[in-house]
């Protein structure tokens, strides 16, 4: 008896605490298509008629869960008043230039309003958040447009890069007006 009475003090105490529950994004299967490109994959190569560079694949990472457990705090933190689980995938690469790799992350995400961004770093040029449309089927990063130069770290001098949804990286532009189109196979 003694128990019943303190029921709506718990229910209270959980209610001003915040209750562990975790709103969710999911991505879709049309919006994985933006990362699902270079599955298995190999010998990508990209040319500005006088050189080659090769793409190389080296992880993909994927965070689009549908349920989420109260004790998955890492994924809503629901005890530090975190309520809501962006659903996000990248795709790490690297391109060899000139004999050197550089590093390059490609990323999706999908807020809660529900709103699909994506974003790359590649070759020192980091991009904004870009929002895209449903319709959408490639996306310019440029620098000073959506993107800028990153400083205190090695730059291979990236200008603008193009993401096709069923391709990948189609094209990037250097600084120096070298533009490397991707070779099809």
């Amino acid at each position: 008896m003694k128990i019943k009475k303190y029921i709506p003090l718990m229910v209270l105490c959980l209610i001003s605490c915040g209750l562990p529950y975790c709103k969710k994004t999911h991505l879709s299967g049309e919006e994985m298509k933006w990362i699902n490109i270079y599955d298995g994959k190999e010998n990508i190569r990209f040319t500005d008629g006088l050189s080659i560079d090769s793409f190389a694949f080296i992880e993909k990472k994927v965070c689009n869960k549908k349920d989420i457990p109260i004790t998955d705090l890492k994924s809503c933190n629901w005890l530090e008043g975190q309520h809501e689980y962006i659903a996000n995938a990248s795709i790490d690469f690297k391109i060899k230039h000139d004999s050197k790799w550089w590093k390059g992350v490609f990323i999706i995400s999908k807020n809660m309003d529900p709103t699909f961004v994506a974003e790359i770093s590649f070759g020192g040029l980091y991009s904004n958040e870009v929002c895209l449309n449903r319709a959408a089927t490639s996306i310019s990063f440029k620098n000073g447009v959506n993107s800028e130069q990153g400083s205190n770290q090695p730059l291979l001098g990236i200008d603008e890069v193009i993401w096709d949804k069923g391709k990948g990286i189609v094209s990037y532009r250097l600084q120096d007006g070298r533009v490397f189109h991707l070779i099809n196979e």
